[in-house]
């Protein structure tokens, strides 16, 4: 399954631009890595753009964001493995 999303914001910047579109694959938990872009609908930020950081025991997620302005991997927590996350496979520069 697949999304397109347009980029809103600068936090993921210098990967990824304000207005620059992606395309993104539903991707199983298990064949994450750490360093790759992800989606997904936050608790608390609703859809957000974020690279990962690290993938615990327990396979949960911390992120972050390229831009040193972005949200805190603090303030975004621990992103439970029950929540869908869609890989980031294509840049698309309006």
């Amino acid at each position: 399954m697949l999304t397109l999303k347009r980029i809103e914001g600068d936090s993921m910047s210098p990967s990824l631009q304000n207005g620059d579109y992606i395309l993104a694959c539903l991707w199983p938990r298990w064949l994450l890595k750490p360093k790759q872009i992800i989606v997904l609908k936050h608790p608390i930020y609703g859809d957000i753009i974020k690279r990962i950081d690290t993938i615990d025991e327990q396979g949960q997620l911390t992120l972050i964001g390229d831009n040193h302005r972005s949200v805190s991997r603090e303030a975004m927590g621990k992103i439970s493995k029950q929540i869908k996350t869609w890989k980031v496979i294509k840049r698309i520069k309006p």
